[in-house]
């Protein structure tokens, strides 16, 4: 079990973590442009079958990065509505949303 406080969107945090990875866990910055970002870049480092929790889909616009997964999928309501998902390396993530010029955290671009 790996926990990784780094930039999860510079793909040189990649190199800190082993292929293979059975389960990745988005709790981002709600924003369907990072929650995106992320999947893209980490598909790479999935297995086949990964299960994938995405966090706070009742955020800004995360719904909508939630609607473009293209894997069976759950979602539960409640305090910080999570949605889960199993990968299915045959079926590449491929969806970008455009990133604001201002984030909801503060961030510029």
């Amino acid at each position: 079990l790996h926990k990784l406080a780094a930039d999860t969107i510079n793909p040189n945090t990649l190199l800190l973590v082993p292929d293979n990875i059975d389960l990745l866990f988005i709790d981002t910055t709600h924003e369907a442009w990072h929650a995106a970002t992320e999947l893209r870049l980490w598909q790479d480092k999935l297995q086949d079958g990964a299960i994938v929790i995405a966090d706070d889909l009742n955020q800004h616009d995360m719904m909508a990065f939630w609607d473009s997964i293209p894997y069976e999928k759950s979602s539960a309501g409640g305090g910080s509505w999570q949605g889960v998902f199993r990968y299915n390396a045959a079926l590449r993530y491929d969806v970008s949303f455009n990133r604001p010029d201002r984030t909801t955290y503060g961030g510029s671009k």
